[in-house]
């Protein structure tokens, strides 16, 4: 049963800049499990840092994910939710079984799309990158323009390279049936240095996203605590130009982070709001504001939980930028 004895597949909704009201569902076992451990990951480091030639990565089932996602979208009813979005703890593509679970989602939840949130890091890997061909949209992250930026901002695990991600996404462009949207973190270094900022690393991601032909571009940059304190985001002002400048190039829908894109959505306040809300600051930072759209509650009542929670030390808190970000102390 969820909740009991193993942790829960199913979270959210969660309010996405990009993808709306997010039913999230996590295909990984906990700690953090990815091939990588970037810098500015809002889940902090890598807890297993998993070799691209051991990638099956097994502990959840096709019927876990079946049973929790039935159980949620019982509680919420069929209106209300964007997107059911496969993402959480790590890299969801780790998990063999994607595809079986995409699929299922779809059978459950008919008229509500389903999105993969990846890395790109097993798009060069063909049992990997197949099981997101039934995904409605797949977001795919790529972040710099050289190896060595690649490198530095997302620290894969050996035999990942900048190569075998690109080519990876150009074949997943041809061989899926949904929509392909490249997301780039955009990100400065406190120390002064650029990062993948600068003139020459932009129009070098320019070079890539013409190359890989995706319907969406997604400019982004770090709006909750990274995993490396030195890490600094860029202001709206910087992310927007950089978004024109890829809309002057590239022929796809381009979109920022700083852009508004969230719905009136309908409000269903859920039960137990507490074991929500941790389920949903377990797996990403969020503010009051954040808990409060996500579970269809005021932002007074979010505040009251997320006290209640921190009291209780099921929550701790993070700065960033003036504002306070709640999560769990440990990951699960």
């Amino acid at each position: 049963m969820a909740g009991i004895g193993r942790a829960p597949t199913v979270y959210g909704p969660v309010p996405s800049w990009r993808l709306g009201r997010s039913l999230g569902v996590d295909p990984l076992p906990p700690p953090k499990t990815c091939t990588f451990d970037c810098i500015y990951c809002q889940l902090g480091r890598t807890a297993r840092k998993v070799s691209i030639k051991n990638w099956r990565v097994v502990g959840v089932t096709v019927g876990m994910v079946v049973e929790d996602l039935r159980k949620a979208l019982e509680r919420l009813g069929p209106k209300g939710l964007d997107y059911i979005t496969f993402s959480g703890m790590g890299e969801p593509t780790l998990n063999p079984k994607l595809g079986e679970m995409i699929m299922e989602a779809k059978k459950l939840a008919a008229g509500i799309p389903v999105a993969v949130l990846t890395n790109s890091s097993l798009l060069g890997v063909e049992d990997g990158r197949m099981n997101l061909v039934d995904a409605d949209l797949v977001v795919a992250k790529l972040d710099a323009p050289t190896e060595a930026l690649f490198k530095e901002i997302n620290r894969p695990s050996k035999g990942i390279t900048l190569k075998s991600i690109t080519d990876g996404i150009k074949k997943l462009r041809e061989e899926m049936k949904g929509k392909l949207a490249l997301q780039i973190m955009f990100l400065r270094s406190k120390d002064g240095r650029q990062l993948n900022s600068t003139t020459e690393a932009v129009e070098g991601l320019i070079r890539l996203a013409e190359s890989i032909m995706p319907d969406e571009i997604q400019v982004n940059t770090p709006t909750r605590p990274p995993s490396e304190a030195y890490v600094e985001p860029l202001t709206p002002e910087e992310i927007n130009e950089i978004a024109a400048r890829f809309t002057d190039a590239v022929d796809a829908e381009v979109i920022s982070v700083y852009q508004e894109r969230m719905r009136k959505w309908v409000k269903k306040p859920p039960k137990a709001l507490e074991e929500e809300a941790v389920k949903l600051i377990r797996r990403r930072p969020c503010r009051p504001s954040d808990v409060s759209k996500a579970l269809g509650i005021t932002e007074e009542e979010a505040q009251k939980i997320l006290k209640k929670l921190l009291k209780s030390g099921l929550a701790t808190t993070k700065h960033f930028h003036g504002e306070t970000y709640y999560t769990t102390k440990t990951h699960p």
